[in-house]
């Protein structure tokens, strides 16, 4: 298992391509929570099933410990990706 420590600035994520970039790290609308999922380039991924955007695209990561880094501020993780 990795951890890394978060610093007192905000986490820059490397540039990721959002056509070719593995996850993607979203908002909800609504309640405000934050999630990191696979990446489908090829689909809306901020609708619901029933049209309702819900959600807001942070931004994209190529790996699951930038993914985690964004938005936790530190890595936990036992995948190396």
């Amino acid at each position: 298992m990795k951890t890394i420590k978060a610093s007192n600035q905000p986490y820059q994520l490397p540039k990721a391509d959002p056509k070719t970039a593995q996850y993607a790290i979203f908002q909800g609308i609504e309640e405000h929570n934050r999630f990191f999922s696979t990446n489908h380039p090829n689909e809306d991924m901020t609708k619901l099933d029933n049209g309702k955007v819900a959600y807001v695209i942070l931004g994209y990561a190529n790996t699951i410990a930038d993914a985690q880094m964004y938005l936790y501020g530190k890595v936990v993780t036992e995948r190396e990706d």
